[in-house]
C-alpha cells in the first residue's frame, strides 16, 4: 500500500479485479449501504437544522453528494 498525500493506493495480492462486480446482496455491501444511508440521513439533518457558514455548508453538501454517489454505484439494489 502506498500513500501520496491524502490518496492511498492499495492492491489485493493475487487478485485480478478486471471482471469484478459488486454483489449487492453480500453482507459487506449490506453493511456499507446501511452505514451510508444512516450517514446520509444524519448529514442531511445536520445541514437542514443548523446554521453554518458557506464553507461548512458546502462541505456538508459535498458529503451528501458523495454518500448518494456511493449508494448509486452500478450494480447496487435500491431499497
Amino acid at each position: 500500500m502506498a500513500s501520496t498525500g491524502s490518496v492511498v493506493e492499495a492492491t489485493l495480492p493475487h487478485v485480478d479485479l478486471t471482471d469484478s462486480k459488486l454483489d449487492p446482496y453480500s453482507p459487506t455491501w449490506l453493511f456499507i449501504r446501511t452505514w451510508a444511508e444512516d450517514e446520509l440521513d444524519a448529514t442531511r439533518e445536520k445541514n437542514d437544522y443548523k446554521k453554518y457558514d458557506e464553507i461548512d455548508t458546502a462541505m456538508l453538501r459535498g458529503r451528501i453528494k458523495l454518500l448518494k454517489d456511493l449508494l448509486a454505484l452500478p450494480g447496487t439494489v435500491k431499497k
